[in-house]
């Protein structure tokens, strides 16, 4: 009975498994079976152990993300779509799912949200945002600013290829962006001010194509190392955040015609990065204190 028991736990497990899961657990049972035949108890017993650690182990190691190197950032991999703008291949009910969240005069055809390039949702109540999104591959511009109520972004929109403009500004029930976010090579301008950031992710950092970081009125506590391999970097627009440094090779940032820091009371800027941020000009702003004298 309690071979029975630990075969029915090995079942359970087994719902959902991958097809590698699918593979072992099949090929294992078939050896339980002969053993069945020519062996004791004890050593049906010690396969079904096995069985059940082998599949424990599979499904850990199968969990983690697969990573990919972008511009010196490991950020989560994503899988091949089935179904996208891309491939020509958007299905009804996809476009019947984007229909269902956006108001009515937004609703499309397959091919009209196919052709999109432009998406302007702002203040539109909107309470979530549908994976789907990920399909719409011919978005240059997209807007989802002022939707009070969303509270995460899917990790989909690193499928947005051609996105050049994002704006996420007054999200202010989101408190953390997708790695998947780095996946957005194109991107050029990304609006984060107000909303409930307390961190960026590492994703962030390898957007090689930013020219603005706009993040004025979060929580967020650094800016991310890897700025200077941000190479078309501009503005840093950052004020009343809760920085206490800055990025160390700051002053490499060549690009950088001005920055905006004020209201991070506890930052402690060097004399290096004081004298590199005076260089900016007027235009350019520390917390009070900061940079006077030196």
């Amino acid at each position: 009975m309690q071979y029975l028991l630990k075969m029915f736990g090995i079942v359970k497990r087994c719902r959902g498994a991958s097809t590698t899961e699918y593979g072992l657990f099949v090929g294992l049972i078939a050896v339980a079976i002969l053993l069945a035949v020519s062996s004791t108890g004890q050593n049906i017993a010690t396969l079904f152990d096995v069985t059940a650690n082998a599949l424990n182990a599979e499904g850990k190691a199968s969990s983690a993300p697969a990573m990919v190197n972008i511009n010196g950032i490991n950020v989560p991999e994503l899988p091949e779509q089935d179904e996208s703008c891309a491939k020509k291949n958007m299905s009804q009910a996809t476009a019947d799912i984007l229909n269902a969240w956006v108001p009515s005069s937004f609703r499309r055809t397959v091919e009209g949200w196919c052709s999109l390039t432009s998406l302007d949702l702002r203040q539109e109540g909107l309470t979530y945002v549908p994976a789907e999104i990920g399909q719409l591959s011919n978005l240059t511009y997209l807007r989802l600013n002022q939707n009070y109520d969303i509270s995460f972004v899917p990790k989909e929109i690193g499928y947005l290829s051609n996105l050049t403009q994002l704006n996420l500004a007054n999200l202010t029930k989101m408190t953390t962006l997708p790695e998947e976010i780095g996946h957005l090579q194109k991107l050029q301008r990304f609006d984060l001010t107000g909303s409930g950031l307390t961190s960026l992710p590492k994703g962030y950092g390898a957007l090689e194509s930013l020219t603005h970081i706009q993040v004025t009125n979060n929580k967020i506590d650094a800016l991310p190392e890897t700025i200077t391999q941000m190479s078309q970097l501009k503005y840093i627009i950052a004020a009343n955040n809760r920085f206490t440094v800055l990025p160390r090779d700051i002053t490499e940032a060549s690009n950088l015609v001005q920055v905006h820091l004020i209201g991070n009371n506890d930052l402690v800027i060097t004399p290096e990065q004081c004298a590199f941020i005076k260089l900016l000009g007027t235009t350019s702003s520390v917390p009070e204190g900061q940079c006077t004298g030196n």
